[in-house]
């Protein structure tokens, strides 16, 4: 905890393959003191390393339950890992003037790159990986409106690079 207060909340860990079937799932609390550090959980690689279709996840919650950071690790060096090609949704909503961008995906989508080619907007979030069948909810302060953004939005994944 590199805050000058404490923290409480929790992390969610797992392993998922590339089609999003849940290998395992720990959701643990955490209570930290400020400038300072501790080991939460020890995990095993036996079921991860090596593995061309899996993939580790870490997300940091605060008390509340809002998410502070997440971060994706492939069971594989990126040549190796056997990608499946993404089918990506999106689901818009407004309140005032935000737009809230709901993104899913049917398999591990990875280096998700959102942008407009004729707008010039600052996101929330626009690089990122979905890795479970729950959204990712990037926001965007805007008075376009929801056609207007869905009309103008470019998606790419690494999967359309390779």
């Amino acid at each position: 905890n590199e805050r000058m207060s404490d923290f409480d909340g929790y992390i969610k860990l797992g392993t998922v393959k590339n089609d999003l079937t849940v290998v395992s799932l720990t959701k643990k609390e955490v209570s930290i003191s400020s400038l300072s550090s501790l080991d939460l959980i020890n995990l095993s690689n036996d079921d991860f390393d090596g593995h061309k279709d899996k993939i580790f996840f870490a997300e940091l919650y605060d008390k509340n339950g809002k998410l502070i950071s997440r971060n994706t690790e492939l069971g594989t060096a990126p040549r190796d890992f056997e990608f499946l090609k993404p089918d990506i949704k999106i689901n818009v909503t407004r309140e005032n003037d935000t737009v809230y961008l709901s993104f899913t995906s049917n398999v591990f989508a990875r280096g998700v790159y959102v942008d407009f080619k004729n707008h010039d907007l600052i996101l929330s979030d626009n690089f990122f990986d979905l890795f479970s069948r729950e959204p990712y909810v990037v926001s965007i302060k805007t008075e376009l409106s929801e056609d207007e953004l869905l009309k103008d939005i470019t998606i790419m994944t690494l999967y359309d690079i390779s």
